[in-house]
């Protein structure tokens, strides 16, 4: 790996307006991401996953901060600017048959970033999409299929295909298997290891299956109503959680082997509303270990061993703010 970050977030903040109130879903964010790394990006609906990952990507507008990927601070680039650097950083989103056009063939949505970034043409272009098909592990008989004719599995390969048809070095995974029935879930999850090793992809992959995200990930970022609470290597995180959020998230999870007792407790109550966050720590409502700074004061990621935690409870220990 390289000394620095392939990708780095810099108190990144994004804002909506709803209902004549700002929104803020990504709020004073700071992560990096080293070239050749899987950071997995876990939380409830709605603590701002997504958003941020867009925002790593320059798909969303920042209201604050900053945006590094390679050599490149792309809060400082127009569009312009920015277009060869999208072939570099791609996305597979979630729904992939939101995410596909209905009115395109196969070879066309997969080719489109070659059209794009003008990258093949002709026979060319057809021969790179049955090699991306082969690939990712579709049948190329579907190359003039549309979308509507193919599996929830296939669609969501071709995605995968399409996002890799332009050699890209990040790959942005936006709960890629959340839309899929289990068997095909595994294969796809599968797929997305194979492809980052054979391809030596950095991947964002965020997702709220943490089954998922302990396959995949080497580090796992938890976050909470547009913040980062926790960050650790994935065994670090499993086996030792810091926050008291990180602990719910767990406790939350299904356990398969029904002779295992669960050592955790699921959190109480439903999750604060952005637009109206509850002072000081957003997780206090909830939390079990809540004391009364937690009520007034919001807690600052600090390193703590391997990891980090934002918690003024279980973040004694740390000294070191990030």
């Amino acid at each position: 790996m390289s000394s620095a970050p392939m990708v780095e977030a810099s108190h990144v903040t994004v804002r909506f307006a709803l209902r004549g109130r700002s929104l803020a879903a990504v709020d004073d964010v700071s992560l990096a991401i080293d070239d050749g790394e899987t950071l997995g990006l876990v939380g409830e609906s709605g603590s701002g996953k997504s958003t941020l990952g867009r925002a790593l990507l320059r798909l969303v507008p920042l209201a604050a901060g900053r945006v590094r990927f390679e050599e490149h601070e792309l809060t400082a680039l127009d569009e312009r600017a920015l277009r060869p650097l999208r072939r570099r950083m791609q996305v597979v989103f979630q729904d992939a048959t939101a995410a596909l056009n209905p009115r395109m063939t196969v070879l066309d949505l997969v080719a489109e970033g070659l059209d794009i970034h003008e990258l093949a043409r002709g026979d060319e272009r057809a021969a790179r999409v049955r090699a991306l098909l082969a690939q990712v592990g579709v049948d190329e008989a579907v190359i003039g299929a549309h979308p509507h004719e193919l599996s929830g599995g296939q669609r969501q390969r071709v995605g995968i295909a399409r996002a890799l048809a332009v050699e890209p070095r990040f790959l942005v995974c936006d709960e890629p298997t959340s839309a899929l029935d289990a068997s095909v879930r595994a294969q796809v999850l599968n797929l997305l290891t194979d492809l980052r090793e054979t391809r030596q992809l950095t991947m964002l992959f965020i997702t709220h299956d943490l089954g998922a995200v302990r396959h995949i990930a080497s580090r796992v970022a938890v976050m909470y109503l547009g913040r980062i609470v926790e960050e650790a290597p994935t065994e670090v995180l499993f086996g030792g959680p810091r926050h008291p959020y990180t602990r719910a998230l767990l406790a939350a999870a299904p356990v398969p082997d029904p002779t295992k007792r669960k050592l955790l407790a699921a959190p109480k109550g439903e999750p604060a509303s952005a637009l109206a966050p509850p002072g000081g720590c957003a997780f206090h409502p909830r939390c079990p270990d809540v004391v009364e700074r937690c009520r007034s004061e919001v807690p600052q990621l600090v390193r703590i061993g391997a990891g980090a935690v934002a918690c003024h409870v279980h973040g004694r220990r740390a000294s070191t703010p990030l």
